[in-house]
């Protein structure tokens, strides 16, 4: 099967570049003729610095808002937290620069272009040829050697001439330090004014203000002609071949030390590290690169069959899809794609992969391309696991280590609560307090519960013991503790989260004066309910699992259990979403987030629960078929749960919608990019990722007590094959289909 995206033309703009990565550098290649440009990030180039956002009067504000919510002002209580209980926006993730590498070579037309990526080997080409001379160049960014490598070549003996350049929209410069051309640099220390919130790019001179400080190293080697290093560039003239190694290399050192006195050599790593693959060798790093991704990108893989469509280009099929519906393969290369993007954006010692994964070209991206954590963060690592890529799963772990620090200190000087809690959004420094603005979408405090749920599944698949007793339980009993603090009897003999937020949605109600009002504060949600009920059930599994003597903690999970009343079916046969059946200003909603219990929880199921499971259908029919790029991925996976393969191929059809727009959009214009992108729009990398789980929840259904086999089989995918599924319990499950009935089926361990 073809497991590439290719095309006929270079990039004309960003979202048709095509992306490496190797967890901590980004490129995106647009492949030009007469002018290469690769944009550059690095997972740790961040704004801003360690610091603690203050919130003087939110325990204050926190209190009055619940007593007015408790009596049914929720107008009151949502402009109450908005005074009183909202801090400062996170920072930004930030672009290193550009790589750009100027031609001088024959003149006239370009023939037989092509700009291939090979996910299988994360081995992009382009090549064409002009004026007699046939060009070729190789790009890959290397996990073993944490470099980026470019081979270019000519057909013809001293064809190729170029000069290359680094630049950066941060504050920087450029120098030749004999034959390596460096770029050096820092990040502000702060994206934003405080009072304000309006964008602020400050660079401070005290060093424990300073953002964190950067080197970019750039060494060139060639077969024949000439290389120059001087006034900032690399001029090479008359080569026949030429290879490009770059390495980027940061101080940052933790998200709880200031960048600038880390004491991190990081110019003399990125030197150290373009001299090491310089000795090695080109073909020597291409190799090793080859078999640590490939050895990843082959533990799974999907075959639906052919459409004889896998030689046309990647972005000419996206339109014909969308004027016939009729190219089954490419769903499998939609999620061929999501697990190159999740090897190459999140890897054993990197960041975890934030809004954008690790390619951001803008110094204010779209929602600052941060961590948001009431469902796209998530939804980044819902695939991983299945795919046994749990060893790209290490740095959502080493994120939610940090977070249950810092939420910590957040829990106790915010709530007076124990255990952490994590708000809205983060960033690489651990932030965990409300966003500024308006508490629609700063004040949801579910962020570290739902975290907590990736902890629990880390080990139902692999049955670390040592990983649920010494990291996972640790910080699942504190995320339970916060959330044990604020249970509150809700006025019905039950308990529930008080006071509460639907992420980003809001309500309207009739005040006591007959006014229509609109909020988004109430008493309680059902997804916070949820999201609580869940991490409470999985710690009194862990404390069995384990054998734990925890009886004051299990006594108290056992009695919350016992109180809660989570879901409740309204009169129009949907899920309540809110504790009354108040109106809604915007029915389409993007966030499903009341269906959290359905996925990515279990506890609403078609089997054990089938009233329930109708109810959501009703709400998921409710709300429509459109939506951004990553609410499109969650309903596909929602469908999936309630075996409804046939509306999970639609929606998986209109995720495929090809998009243009560049322009904020909330509304029902998700879709796709031409370089297979998932967009919002713009892009966010969420959704790449969504898709891929909802494909895997559509053929086989991986639960606690075993897998249930097609479960969300489209009429469409009569025949396939599925090997190498990860499922709980540390095995590993092959699966092909005939006609719509299994018709091989294997378990083994892993």
């Amino acid at each position: 099967m073809n497991k590439k995206t290719f095309y006929t033309s270079p990039a004309s703009q960003w979202v048709e570049a095509q992306p490496l990565g190797n967890g901590r550098i980004g490129a995106m290649v647009y492949g030009g003729t007469d002018k290469e440009t690769v944009c550059l990030n690095h997972d740790t180039l961040w704004s801003g610095r360690p610091k603690n956002i203050e919130i003087p009067n939110f325990r204050e504000g926190f209190e009055k808002a619940r007593e007015l919510a408790l009596a049914g002002n929720y107008a009151e209580a949502h402009k109450t937290v908005n005074q009183n209980c909202l801090g400062e926006y996170m920072e930004n993730y930030l672009p290193f620069g550009d790589l750009e590498i100027e031609f001088c070579q024959a003149d006239g037309e370009v023939l037989g272009y092509s700009r291939t990526l090979d996910l299988e080997n994360a081995l992009l080409t382009v090549g064409f040829s002009r004026g007699g001379v046939d060009f070729k160049r190789e790009y890959f960014v290397s996990y073993p050697d944490d470099v980026l490598a470019i081979k270019m070549s000519a057909s013809v003996c001293g064809a190729l001439s170029f000069s290359a350049s680094l630049s950066s929209k941060l504050k920087s410069a450029t120098e030749c330090d004999r034959d390596i051309l460096k770029l050096k640099g820092e990040c502000p220390g702060q994206s934003h004014n405080p009072e304000t919130q309006e964008d602020d790019i400050v660079y401070f001179d005290e060093d424990e203000k300073r953002g964190v400080l950067f080197c970019g190293a750039l060494k060139v080697h060639t077969s024949g002609g000439e290389t120059v290093y001087d006034n900032g560039r690399i001029t090479v003239k008359g080569a026949d071949k030429a290879v490009l190694i770059l390495s980027i290399k940061t101080s940052f050192g933790g998200y709880n030390i200031p960048p600038a006195l880390s004491g991190i050599p990081y110019e003399e790593n990125a030197v150290s590290a373009v001299n090491s693959a310089s000795k090695a060798g080109y073909q020597t790093l291409l190799d090793r690169h080859k078999n640590d991704f490939s050895e990843m990108f082959n533990r799974i893989s999907l075959d639906l069959g052919k459409s004889g469509r896998e030689d046309m280009p990647t972005d000419q099929r996206l339109l014909k899809l969308k004027e016939d519906g009729n190219d089954i393969s490419l769903y499998t290369l939609l999620f061929d794609f999501g697990r190159y993007l999740l090897i190459s954006s999140s890897r054993k010692g990197s960041t975890a992969t934030n809004l954008q994964g690790i390619w951001n070209n803008s110094l204010t991206p779209p929602w600052r391309s941060g961590y948001t954590l009431n469902i796209n963060t998530q939804m980044n690592y819902w695939p991983a696991l299945m795919c046994g890529l749990e060893d790209c799963y290490t740095p959502l772990i080493d994120l939610i280590k940090t977070l249950s620090v810092s939420g910590t200190d957040t829990a106790s000087r915010l709530y007076g609560a124990r255990g952490f809690c994590v708000h809205h959004n983060s960033d690489i420094w651990g932030a965990t307090t409300p966003v500024k603005l308006d508490a629609r979408w700063g004040f949801w405090n579910g962020g570290g519960g739902w975290l907590c749920q990736h902890l629990f599944e880390y080990y139902k698949y692999t049955l670390d013991t040592d990983f649920l007793k010494i990291t996972a339980f640790p910080i699942m009993k504190k995320g339970a503790e916060f959330y044990l603090d604020l249970l509150c009897e809700r006025g019905d003999g039950h308990y529930s989260v008080i006071l509460s937020t639907s992420p980003e949605n809001s309500f309207a109600y009739i005040d006591g004066n007959g006014n229509k009002i609109t909020s988004a504060v109430a008493k309680y949600t059902t997804m916070s309910d949820t999201i609580a009920f869940e991490l409470f059930d999985n710690c009194l599994k862990c404390i069995d699992i384990l054998g734990l003597d925890e009886p004051a903690f299990k006594a108290e999970l056992e009695n919350a259990v016992s109180k809660m009343d989570i879901f409740r079916i309204m009169s129009d046969g949907r899920l309540a979403e809110w504790n009354e059946e108040f109106g809604e200003p915007e029915t389409t909603h993007r966030h499903i987030s009341h269906l959290y219990g359905l996925h990515p929880a279990s506890l609403i199921t078609v089997k054990d629960t089938p009233e329930l499971a109708k109810a959501c259908k009703k709400t998921l029919e409710a709300r429509g078929d459109g939506g951004t790029g990553w609410s499109l991925s969650w309903k596909v996976n929602c469908f999936a749960r309630l075996n409804d393969g046939n509306h999970a191929l639609k929606l998986l059809n209109l995720q495929l919608n090809p998009v243009d727009s560049l322009t904020i959009s909330y509304e029902a214009q998700g879709g796709t990019y031409p370089n297979l992108f998932d967009a919002h729009p713009p892009f966010q990398i969420d959704g790449n990722f969504g898709v891929v789980s909802g494909i895997l929840e559509m053929l086989a259904r991986v639960a606690d007590e075993g897998v249930e086999l097609l479960p969300a089989l489209p009429d469409a995918w009569k025949n396939g094959s599925l090997k190498g599924l990860r499922i709980k319990g540390n095995k590993i499950l092959d699966l092909e289909w005939k006609d719509g009935k299994v018709s091989f089926v294997k378990e083994y361990e892993v």
